[in-house]
C-alpha cells in the first residue's frame, strides 16, 4: 500500500502474506435462479487444498445434464443447452463425501 502524506511525500507499507484457514468447504453459486444459456458463477474453496474437482449438474430424474471442472476459487460456467427446471449440483471429494446444492434454471 502506498501511503501519501500531506506534503506529498510517500512511503510503502511492508508486504505481508496471510494464510486464511478454512475449516468448512465453501460452495457458492449465483445467480439463483439462473437463466438457461447464460453464465453462472461458482465459488469453491475446499478444506483439503484440492486444486480441481468435477461438478455434476443432475436433473430431478437423476440424469446428468452437465459435467464441469471447477478450479479452486471463482469459476464461470456457461449453461449451454440446459433446459429450464430444477437441478442438483454435486461435488464429490476423495473420500466420496458429496456437497449438494439445489439450483433452479429458468427460460429467458
Amino acid at each position: 500500500m502506498k501511503i501519501i502524506d500531506l506534503d506529498i511525500s510517500y512511503a510503502y507499507s511492508p508486504i505481508r502474506v496471510e494464510k486464511i484457514n478454512n475449516n468448512d468447504e465453501i460452495l457458492r453459486i449465483y445467480p439463483i435462479p439462473a437463466m438457461s444459456n447464460s453464465d453462472v458463477i461458482v465459488e469453491w474453496y475446499p478444506v483439503d487444498g484440492r486444486e480441481k474437482v468435477r461438478l455434476h449438474l443432475v436433473d430431478i430424474h437423476g440424469k446428468l445434464a452437465g459435467d464441469y471442472i471447477l478450479n479452486n476459487g471463482i469459476n464461470k460456467l456457461y449453461l449451454n443447452n440446459i433446459n429450464p427446471g430444477i437441478y442438483y449440483i454435486s461435488i464429490e471429494d476423495y473420500n466420496f463425501n458429496r456437497i449438494l446444492r439445489k439450483m433452479v434454471i429458468l427460460d429467458y
